[in-house]
């Protein structure tokens, strides 16, 4: 499984990335790889974009949770971005979304301890 990002987080956002120096972008994409046996990545943004929710054919487990969440939007805000809301990430989830990831990390990364904070998911 392939993992990608070639997001460069603003040198404030340190406190975002894990043990192992990886970015929120970077975690992000071990994660979500997870359920995607093709890899992912997660590109840079360009000027005024943010990042969306998974649409209706990559709504997962790997994407409709809160820990996935917590990493894109600091994968967002370390490059000066905004994000949406949860209520908007998880739009085409339905039922499918949770506030913990739907299996251990993969090896190769580690997940910050602030992306478990709860967010308020019902």
């Amino acid at each position: 499984v392939a993992q990608y990002s070639n997001v460069v987080c603003s040198a404030s956002y340190t406190w975002a990335s894990n043990s192992l120096n990886q970015n929120p972008c970077i975690v992000a994409s071990y994660l979500e790889s997870q359920c995607d046996r093709g890899g992912f990545t997660v590109a840079a943004l360009s000027p005024n974009a943010y990042y969306i929710g998974p649409n209706v054919t990559e709504s997962n487990a790997c994407e409709c949770n809160a820990v996935v969440y917590s990493l894109v939007c600091a994968c967002a805000a370390c490059q000066g971005a905004k994000f949406v809301s949860w209520p908007s990430w998880t739009t085409n989830c339905g039922s499918n979304t949770s506030d913990s990831l739907p299996s251990p990390p993969p090896l190769g990364t580690v997940v910050p301890s602030w992306a478990y904070l709860n967010i308020g998911v019902s």
